[in-house]
């Protein structure tokens, strides 16, 4: 299979699900903004999955133990860096919104240093931390015997806890207790990505050219009808508190990366889609909630469809033109450290 043509088609959907991931949190659809669910859930797993294949297709290549943890640590730098980066740039927002030290130095270092590991500090880190400690997770087990089976069941069990708690909260009224046990947000955390970080690796070690494309295509229109039913099954059970997370998006989201592997295309310039996929994701989250303050402030809501439709456009081309303006940073050789947005 040509890595090449992989990685393009990988940018190139990161770039597609970061404006899905900025419409899920700027509601541009205002009242509407039901209609884009469950859809757009697709987005984190697939981000997810990618990040794990690409890891894990390099780190299985190494000849030691040695070599793959070099992997798994450089891995890990480059992500805690990006954290780092954004966490210092966004700080003044996170803080104003966090009230971290409002119960003195003590409580505020703790709930800070809780939500670093199990939750967020800036809006979208916990995928970063997620997505650092579930890679982690999934080497570990995966070496013990029976790892694979072990680290599929986990990552099974703690998703449809995930999904209890978000979707099914309301008729499972009993697992809220998770909630109090858990020290952060239970699926907006480590849990929540296991079972994707796993697939991304077991797709990265096993090949599916054998697989008629025909039938991955009907595996995931069939796999997205149920998904639809499954949306509508739990309108008629009640609307959810939250919706992050649905059982059917595990075959739906599975086809679909399969599909991705056998697509063929050949971007010109795939590191200006992935770079902006980054800075859109990370940036967004913080950025929204300044803009939708200036909205009240200026008298404007953004709960209606006008309103809704310029906070999500706002937002987006702010944080497309600031990807632009670092990356030009960048090409001129200065402030090295800028880098690290992405």
């Amino acid at each position: 299979m040509n890595n090449k043509i992989q990685y393009d088609i990988f940018d190139l959907i990161k770039f597609i699900m970061s404006i899905v991931v900025v419409a899920i949190h700027a509601h541009p659809l205002g009242e509407y903004h039901y209609l884009i669910y469950p859809w757009a859930r697709i987005a984190v797993p697939t981000f997810f999955l990618i990040s794990a294949y690409l890891f894990f297709f390099k780190y299985d290549m190494q000849d030691s133990d040695v070599n793959r943890y070099m992997q798994l640590k450089k891995f890990c730098i480059r992500n805690l860096k990006l954290y780092l980066f954004w966490f210092i740039v966004l700080l003044p927002i996170t803080f104003y919104t966090k009230r971290y030290f409002a119960g003195g130095i003590l409580k505020g270092l703790i709930q800070l240093f809780n939500d670093f590991l199990f939750s967020y500090t800036f809006r979208m880190s916990w995928y970063i931390m997620a997505l650092i400690l579930g890679v982690i997770i999934v080497c570990v087990l995966t070496k013990i015997p029976y790892g694979n089976l072990i680290t599929f069941i986990l990552g099974i069990v703690l998703n449809s806890l995930c999904c209890l708690l978000s979707n099914y909260a309301e008729v499972f009224t009993g697992l809220n207790s998770i909630f109090k046990i858990y020290p952060g947000d239970f699926f907006l955390s480590f849990p929540v990505g296991i079972i994707w970080i796993f697939l991304g690796k077991y797709f990265s070690e096993h090949n599916f050219n054998k697989w008629k494309t025909r039938y991955i295509w009907g595996g995931f229109l069939v796999s997205c009808l149920l998904l639809a039913c499954e949306q509508k099954i739990i309108f008629c059970l009640g609307v959810p508190e939250y919706n992050d997370c649905y059982f059917m998006l595990w075959p739906v989201c599975s086809f679909m990366f399969l599909l991705l592997l056998r697509s063929k295309i050949n971007l010109n310039n795939p590191k200006l889609f992935r770079e902006v996929s980054t800075v859109v994701y990370c940036m967004h989250g913080s950025l929204l909630l300044f803009v939708r303050f200036f909205m009240k402030w200026a008298g404007i809501s953004y709960a209606t469809l006008p309103g809704s439709l310029f906070c999500f456009a706002f937002t987006y081309v702010v944080c497309f033109f600031a990807a632009i303006a670092i990356r030009v940073i960048v090409s001129k050789g200065k402030f090295w450290w800028i880098k690290y947005a992405y």
